[in-house]
């Protein structure tokens, strides 16, 4: 039996800890922050230089899609992370093996704490891709 790679555990670590960050960041009172609030036309120009503009609402209940995108690279920074979207999909690049019995597994169940509904996730090693429906699916 292989030994958990002690990268990909500190990853989820650091991952796990972003997501309690992100979720407690909202005011106190429930009330949206400024952030949150600005259409979603003011972030085009972001958009144009970092990819697809930000989901209605935003990732993870105003967060923008860039800020998020940031957050995710610095979280799996051990593991070389590189985060892209496709349309409402968000793709994270990292070093590993995709042959691995929790290959994804991780990645994904961290992934979809963050994710606003409706979008979805993808994790790609050097030598294949996971959807991150399936790979929780099969939990």
């Amino acid at each position: 039996m292989r030994r958990p790679d002690p990268r990909g555990i500190a990853a989820t670590i650091a991952a796990f800890a972003l997501a309690a960050v992100i979720t407690g960041c909202g005011a106190a009172d429930g009330a949206a922050t400024p952030d949150a609030a600005a259409p979603a036309a003011e972030h085009g120009a972001e958009a144009d230089a970092g990819g697809a503009a930000p989901s209605e609402g935003g990732a993870d209940g105003g967060a923008d899609r860039e800020r998020l995108a940031e957050s995710i690279e610095a979280a799996f920074a051990t593991q070389n992370g590189a985060v892209s979207w496709r349309g409402d999909v968000l793709v994270l690049e990292v070093d590993g093996d995709a042959d691995a019995i929790t290959a994804a597994w991780t990645e994904c169940r961290v992934l979809g704490e963050l994710l606003a509904e409706g979008d979805g996730a993808v994790v790609v090693y050097p030598d294949g891709e996971f959807d991150c429906e399936d790979v929780l699916a099969t939990g």
